[in-house]
This record gives C-alpha cells, sequence and structure tokens, in this order.
C-alpha cells in the first residue's frame, strides 16, 4: 500500500459517520444502506458508502434483490501492514535519535 493509498483510507475514516457504518459492517458483514441508515438520509449514507468503496474499504454484494456491503479484508490487511511497518519505522527513528543525541553529552 502506497503512502497516498493509506491517507485516502485515514481521510475518509476521519469522518465520525463513515467510521460509525464502517465499525458496523467490521461487526455485522452483509448490511444493506438502509440497515445502515440509522433514521438518516438515505442519500447520506450512500454517499458515505461510495467514498469506502472508492478507498477500497468495502464492496457492494448482491443477495437476492437486495445490496449489501462487506469489509474488503485484503484493504483492511494491506492498511494494518502499512500502518505496522510505519510504526517500526517511528520506533527506529526514535531510537536513532536517542543513540545519536547520547552520543554527542
Amino acid at each position: 500500500m502506497t503512502d497516498d493509498q493509506a491517507l485516502g483510507i485515514l481521510v475518509v475514516l476521519g469522518d465520525s459517520r463513515r467510521f460509525e457504518i464502517f465499525r458496523r459492517l467490521l461487526d455485522t458483514a452483509g448490511l444493506s444502506s438502509g440497515e445502515l441508515s440509522d433514521g438518516k438520509a438515505a442519500s447520506s449514507t450512500s454517499h458515505h458508502l461510495k467514498m469506502m468503496q472508492r478507498v477500497g474499504l468495502i464492496r457492494s454484494v448482491r443477495r437476492g434483490k437486495k445490496i449489501c456491503h462487506v469489509v474488503c479484508k485484503e484493504t483492511l490487511a494491506e492498511f494494518a501492514k502499512w500502518a505496522r511497518e510505519a510504526a517500526e519505522n517511528a520506533t527506529f527513528a526514535y531510537l536513532t535519535d536517542i543513540l545519536e543525541n547520547s552520543e554527542t553529552r
């Protein structure tokens, strides 16, 4: 995953409503737009779902006459790998900084 792709995911999940929808899909795969609306405007929910689809977080699947949404596990795994590598790099940079600063004392 590139930094730009990760940024896209972070931006999309930075919205509290989209994050709420995403969390619900993590807990219960295969919810329809109506089930995800929670009394809010269907057009708003549809917009949020499209944004999550655009960055590859979710995909739509047809189940009979119903269109349901599920989390793309592959994208989530790639994002987790990117975040883990970023955390490792930050740790190495922090340790390098400590070592370099302790040598100058």
